[in-house]
C-alpha cells in the first residue's frame, strides 16, 4: 500500500535501524538533502548516492512504497511548501506575474526544443499516417492536450478516435489490435489510471507513444516511443503549465510532419474541413 499523507521522513527515521548498510546509505542522503531528493530522477539519485536503481527500488519498498514515482510524489508532498505546488515555483509578493509565466513558458519550450529530436518525429508521424487507426489518451489535464492535438490532427484525415471518460478509454484500448497506435499524455507519468490504460494497450499489442515530462516514470518506460517534455520541476508536484504548453507545441509539431508525409491527400482534406467550417460563419 503506498503512503501519501506525508509521512515519508517519518517512516524513514523510524526504519532507519532495522535497515541494511546499503538502505542507511540512502536513508541518510535522503534525510540530509530531502529537497535534492525529490528533484533528481532515479538513475541520478542512484548515482549521487553511489547506489544502484535496483537497490533504490528496494529500499522504497522496504519502507512502505510499491516503487519509486509513489516514494518520489510523497517526499515532494512533504517538503515542497503548499504555495509551490500551485505553480511551478513559489510565488513571492515582488515577483511579476506577466513576465513570470511567459518567462516559464519560454524556458520549457526552449528545454523541449533541445531534447526533441527530427527523426523521432517522423518516426512518429509516419507511424500514425499508417496505422489502421489511432487513439489518443489523457486524463483530467492531460485529456484537455490529447483534445488540442485531436483538433489538429483530425484536419488532416487521419482514422482518429478520442474520448474524455476513463472507462470508454479502457473500453478503446480493448479493442485495439496489433498493431494499432496509441498517443499518451501524462504530465507526471505516474497516473495510476493512465497506466492501467497503457498496460491495456500493450496486452493488445499496441504501439504506445507517450509525451511526458518524466521519461523515467512507469507510463514512459513501458512505452514504446516516447516524446519527452523538459521542466525544472521535474513533473514531481506542481499543474506546471509549461509543460502543458510545451505538450502542445509538440501536437503542432506532430501536425506539421504529418502535413509534410501526405501532403496532397492532407490538402484535400483541409479543404473539404474549411468549406464546411466556412459556411458556419455569419
Amino acid at each position: 500500500m503506498d503512503k501519501m499523507e506525508g509521512s515519508c521522513l517519518y517512516l524513514i527515521t523510524q526504519m532507519y535501524h532495522n535497515l541494511s548498510v546499503s538502505h542507511k546509505l540512502i536513508a541518510d542522503y535522503i534525510l540530509n538533502n530531502p529537497e535534492k531528493a525529490v528533484e533528481l530522477t532515479i538513475d541520478k539519485l542512484a548515482l549521487q548516492i553511489g547506489t544502484s536503481e535496483s537497490t533504490l527500488v528496494r529500499f522504497v519498498r522496504k519502507i512502505g512504497y510499491s516503487g519509486y514515482q509513489y516514494f518520489r510524489l510523497s517526499l515532494a508532498t512533504e517538503i515542497i511548501p503548499v504555495i509551490k505546488r500551485l505553480y511551478e515555483r513559489e510565488l513571492r509578493e515582488e515577483d511579476h506575474i506577466i513576465p513570470l509565466v511567459f518567462n516559464s513558458a519560454i524556458s520549457t519550450l526552449n528545454a523541449t526544443q533541445d531534447i526533441l529530436q527530427e527523426e523521432v518525429i517522423n518516426e512518429v508521424a509516419k507511424k500514425l499516417m499508417s496505422a489502421r487507426c489511432f487513439s489518443m489518451f489523457g486524463l483530467g489535464g492531460s485529456y484537455i492536450v490529447a483534445l488540442d492535438g485531436f483538433h489538429k490532427f483530425i484536419r488532416l484525415g487521419v482514422n482518429i478516435k478520442i474520448v474524455e471518460d476513463f472507462h470508454m478509454q479502457l473500453m478503446i484500448a480493448s479493442q485495439f489490435q496489433k498493431g494499432d497506435v496509441a498517443l499518451i499524455y501524462s504530465h507526471t507519468g505516474v497516473n495510476i489510471d493512465s497506466l492501467s490504460i497503457v498496460r491495456e494497450l500493450k496486452k493488445q499489442q499496441a504501439y504506445i507513444i507517450s509525451i511526458t515530462s518524466n521519461p523515467h516514470s512507469l507510463i514512459a518506460t513501458e512505452s514504446d516511443l516516447v516524446l519527452p517534455v523538459h521542466v525544472k520541476n521535474n513533473g514531481v508536484i506542481s499543474e506546471a503549465f509549461s509543460a502543458r504548453i510545451a505538450q502542445m507545441a509538440i501536437n503542432d509539431v506532430l501536425y506539421l510532419s504529418l502535413l509534410r508525409q501526405n501532403e496532397e491527400e492532407a490538402v484535400v482534406q483541409l479543404e473539404k474541413m474549411q468549406s464546411v467550417i466556412s459556411k458556419r460563419r455569419i
